[in-house]
């Protein structure tokens, strides 16, 4: 009996702890989205980082990152974002950062 509990306990830990990033990411995604609308490119850029430091594989917040790069006339960091879509097989998202920085 004892070891069921032990194991039920720790499912919901990490049950826990995968639903608490997920709603700090969420809030973390309002926050950069935000920034970025209020002109503030810069602290978005900060905040997309974070966003991956926890979860690299979220495509749509790689994109963000490049758009934000692509307002500060980053190329070589908006490049790096093309990239990692394209490794995360997000043809169109990468496609459509190569355009905008083929416009500069």
């Amino acid at each position: 009996m004892k070891p069921l509990i032990i194991c039920v306990m720790m499912f919901l830990s990490v049950l826990c702890f995968s639903s608490c990033q997920k709603l700090k990411t969420s809030w973390m995604m309002i926050d950069a989205e935000a920034a970025y609308n209020q002109g503030n490119a810069e602290k978005s850029i900060r905040i997309y980082k974070k966003i991956i430091e926890v979860n690299p594989q979220q495509a749509d917040v790689h994109w963000k990152l490049g758009i934000a790069y692509y307002a500060l006339g980053e190329k070589l960091n908006m490049e790096k974002e093309i990239l990692a879509l394209r490794k995360l097989n997000e043809m169109n998202m990468a496609n459509d950062l190569q355009q905008l920085l083929d416009k500069r």
